[in-house]
């Protein structure tokens, strides 16, 4: 199992710097990714900032958000909960 914080994942839905890289380690592992329960709000709140900026389309925050919960049900992205101390 791999941890990734929400700055890597979102390289795997808007294209950034290097995003082909992420993709391409996604691609050649069977491991699952490891990610905090927070990193959806996260991903949420960067994705409407992308469209917002117009780094992608409109409706485009939507769709990748979309495909996240999509790679979250289909368990190749586990959220860790999150434990208060």
């Amino acid at each position: 199992m791999m941890y990734w914080d929400t700055s890597a994942i979102l390289k795997l839905y808007v294209p950034e710097k290097d995003s082909a890289y992420f993709l391409d380690l996604i691609a050649r592992t069977d491991e699952q990714v490891l990610t905090s329960a927070i990193a959806s709000m996260e991903l949420l709140c960067a994705f409407e900032r992308k469209e917002r900026d117009g780094d992608i389309k409109p409706g485009g925050a939507d769709a990748a958000f979309d495909k996240f919960l999509n790679d979250t049900r289909r368990g190749r992205i586990i959220e860790v909960p999150y434990a208060a101390m």
